[in-house]
């Protein structure tokens, strides 16, 4: 099988990733955030799995009922069960 090189980049949260991606010329970049968004639009499967796993708390205050990273972030950085429980949804 072909062999790859996986760089895991980690920057801090909502930060912007252009210098990043411009530093890897020619390097493919998967942006796990972009992932993430996705998986968790309103609507989705991902969405209703985490909702109904972590509850309405999750959700923006706004009405338009999308995941608040940071409140999720909160929960998975402080409960290793909840934080198990999301692996598993992988």
């Amino acid at each position: 099988s072909p062999q790859s090189n996986v760089l895991n980049k980690q920057t801090p949260f909502n930060s912007r990733r252009r210098l990043t991606s411009r530093s890897l010329h020619g390097v493919p970049v998967v942006d796990a955030d972009v992932i993430a968004r996705n998986v968790l639009k309103k609507g989705t499967r991902g969405w209703r799995k985490v909702v109904a796993a972590f509850g309405d708390d999750i959700l923006l205050p706004s009405g338009e009922r999308s995941v608040e990273g940071f409140k999720l972030g909160q929960i998975l950085f402080n409960d290793t069960d909840k934080r198990k429980l999301l692996i598993r949804y992988n």
